[in-house]
């Protein structure tokens, strides 16, 4: 996906079109997005196995509920938006997941740095959200035209501030050290 949209000097990260064209770059993202879907299946497929095998530490809401309408959400995308606008959160969200499964390796090995690394990918994850929440918000609340349907950024930017609430959320619950003496 990085080398794909590296070698574009046609794509614009503030407000892509959708092509449907029958054109390389068209097959392109269309191809991506297919192989991204087969990727939020397998987060989804990772997240069943924290079920079967009963690792309910690992397993939430937010996590539950992030990875199902990933899939659900990324199905719809390749049916309906295969490429444009979206093609930014697939690049965020690949980003992320590769780093957090450097994290999962670190801590396979009960490596000292895996907690001081987990911190830092949350707020990795918190500046995705953050930066997608304006990537989508920005065309949706201005009614800028992209080429893009209105309502996918409405949904993009619904479900970026829905989930930058449940990681800000986690965030503070397992980092942000609260004096309950002083309350």
């Amino acid at each position: 996906m990085i080398f794909f949209l590296a070698r574009r000097t046609d794509f614009s990260y503030t407000c892509q079109p959708v092509t449907f064209a029958t054109t390389r770059t068209g097959y392109e993202e269309m191809y991506l997005s297919y192989a991204y879907l087969l990727l939020k299946v397998l987060d989804l497929a990772d997240t069943m196995f924290f079920i079967l095998r009963k690792k309910q530490s690992h397993v939430s809401f937010l996590h539950v509920y992030h990875h199902a309408i990933m899939v659900a959400m990324t199905y719809a995308g390749v049916l309906f938006v295969p490429g444009g606008h979206i093609f930014l959160l697939g690049l965020w969200n690949t980003l992320v997941h590769a780093v957090m499964y450097f994290y999962y390796y670190l801590s396979s090995f009960k490596s000292p740095w895996a907690a001081w690394f987990k911190m830092y990918l949350t707020r990795m994850q918190l500046a995705q959200f953050v930066h997608l929440g304006i990537h989508f918000g920005r065309p949706a609340l201005l009614g800028i035209d992209c080429g893009f349907p209105q309502l996918w950024h409405w949904i993009g930017f619904g479900q970026a501030i829905f989930i930058l609430a449940m990681f800000t959320d986690f965030y503070i619950k397992s980092y942000v050290k609260i004096d309950k003496k002083r309350s």
